[in-house]
Protein backbone atom coordinates (compact mmCIF):
# COMPACT_ATOMS: atom_id res chain seq x y z
CA UNK A 1 0.00 0.00 0.00
CA UNK A 2 1.15 3.39 -1.07
CA UNK A 3 1.88 6.20 1.37
CA UNK A 4 1.28 9.96 0.45
CA UNK A 5 4.63 10.20 0.47
CA UNK A 6 5.16 7.62 -2.18
CA UNK A 7 2.30 9.45 -4.49
CA UNK A 8 4.31 12.59 -4.35
CA UNK A 9 7.48 10.93 -5.18
CA UNK A 10 6.05 8.83 -7.99
CA UNK A 11 4.21 12.11 -9.17
CA UNK A 12 7.20 13.92 -9.17
CA UNK A 13 9.65 14.63 -12.28
CA UNK A 14 12.42 16.73 -10.32
CA UNK A 15 13.75 16.47 -6.71
CA UNK A 16 15.03 19.75 -4.93
CA UNK A 17 17.89 19.62 -2.51
CA UNK A 18 19.31 22.09 -0.51
CA UNK A 19 20.21 25.72 -2.44
CA UNK A 20 21.59 27.55 0.44
CA UNK A 21 23.73 25.95 2.33
CA UNK A 22 26.30 28.73 1.86
CA UNK A 23 24.17 30.70 4.53
CA UNK A 24 25.69 28.22 7.66
CA UNK A 25 28.98 28.45 6.23
CA UNK A 26 29.17 24.97 4.02
CA UNK A 27 29.60 24.71 1.05
CA UNK A 28 30.05 21.08 0.70
CA UNK A 29 27.67 18.00 2.45
CA UNK A 30 25.92 14.62 2.11
CA UNK A 31 22.58 15.55 1.74
CA UNK A 32 19.91 12.70 2.52
CA UNK A 33 17.07 13.87 0.70
CA UNK A 34 19.54 14.04 -2.62
CA UNK A 35 19.93 10.32 -1.85
CA UNK A 36 15.81 9.81 -1.90
CA UNK A 37 15.34 11.31 -4.90
CA UNK A 38 18.14 9.30 -6.65
CA UNK A 39 16.90 6.39 -5.26
CA UNK A 40 13.50 6.94 -6.49
CA UNK A 41 14.86 7.69 -9.92
CA UNK A 42 13.92 11.50 -9.56
CA UNK A 43 16.85 13.91 -11.41
CA UNK A 44 17.85 16.63 -8.83
CA UNK A 45 19.05 19.92 -8.22
CA UNK A 46 21.78 20.67 -5.71
CA UNK A 47 23.61 24.14 -4.91
CA UNK A 48 26.68 22.58 -3.27
CA UNK A 49 29.56 20.03 -3.41
CA UNK A 50 28.13 16.92 -2.42
CA UNK A 51 30.98 14.85 -1.32
CA UNK A 52 29.33 11.39 -2.10
CA UNK A 53 28.05 11.94 -5.55
CA UNK A 54 30.72 12.18 -8.78
CA UNK A 55 30.63 15.66 -10.27
CA UNK A 56 28.74 15.84 -13.77
CA UNK A 57 26.19 13.25 -13.84
CA UNK A 58 23.43 13.74 -16.17
CA UNK A 59 20.93 13.71 -13.64
CA UNK A 60 22.22 16.50 -11.34
CA UNK A 61 21.40 19.91 -12.15
CA UNK A 62 23.69 21.76 -10.15
CA UNK A 63 23.83 25.33 -9.21
CA UNK A 64 25.79 28.21 -7.48
CA UNK A 65 26.38 27.92 -3.89
CA UNK A 66 25.53 31.88 -3.95
CA UNK A 67 22.43 34.27 -4.31
CA UNK A 68 21.98 34.19 -8.06
CA UNK A 69 18.53 33.14 -8.99
CA UNK A 70 18.24 29.63 -10.56
CA UNK A 71 18.14 30.42 -14.52
CA UNK A 72 14.93 28.59 -15.55
CA UNK A 73 15.32 28.32 -18.94
CA UNK A 74 18.75 26.65 -18.23
CA UNK A 75 16.69 24.03 -15.92
CA UNK A 76 14.18 23.40 -18.69
CA UNK A 77 16.58 22.52 -21.07
CA UNK A 78 18.18 20.49 -18.74
CA UNK A 79 14.93 18.71 -17.79
CA UNK A 80 14.55 18.50 -21.69
CA UNK A 81 17.21 16.82 -22.44
CA UNK A 82 17.76 14.31 -19.84
CA UNK A 83 18.29 11.23 -21.75
CA UNK A 84 18.23 8.79 -18.58
CA UNK A 85 15.81 6.49 -17.56
CA UNK A 86 14.39 6.71 -13.73
CA UNK A 87 15.57 2.89 -13.56
CA UNK A 88 19.11 4.25 -14.12
CA UNK A 89 19.26 7.10 -11.67
CA UNK A 90 17.78 4.42 -9.58
CA UNK A 91 20.98 2.34 -10.04
CA UNK A 92 23.54 4.55 -9.85
CA UNK A 93 21.79 5.75 -5.93
CA UNK A 94 21.88 1.51 -5.61
CA UNK A 95 25.52 1.00 -6.78
CA UNK A 96 26.83 4.04 -5.15
CA UNK A 97 25.12 6.19 -2.38
CA UNK A 98 23.42 2.81 -0.15
CA UNK A 99 24.50 1.96 3.49
CA UNK A 100 26.92 -0.69 2.28
CA UNK A 101 28.43 1.28 0.28
CA UNK A 102 28.97 4.34 2.38
CA UNK A 103 30.00 1.54 5.20
CA UNK A 104 32.64 0.31 2.94
CA UNK A 105 34.42 3.75 2.72
CA UNK A 106 34.35 4.25 6.29
CA UNK A 107 36.00 0.41 6.90
CA UNK A 108 38.36 1.55 3.99
CA UNK A 109 39.41 4.41 6.26
CA UNK A 110 40.06 2.78 9.66
CA UNK A 111 41.97 -0.32 8.26
CA UNK A 112 44.23 1.39 4.84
Amino acid sequence: MSTELDKEFESSDLGIGTLAIHRVGLHSGSVLKVREYLARGIPSVIGYKDTGIQDNLPFIFEVEANETPINISELVSFMEGLQISPLEIRQYAIENLGWEKQINKIIHCLYT
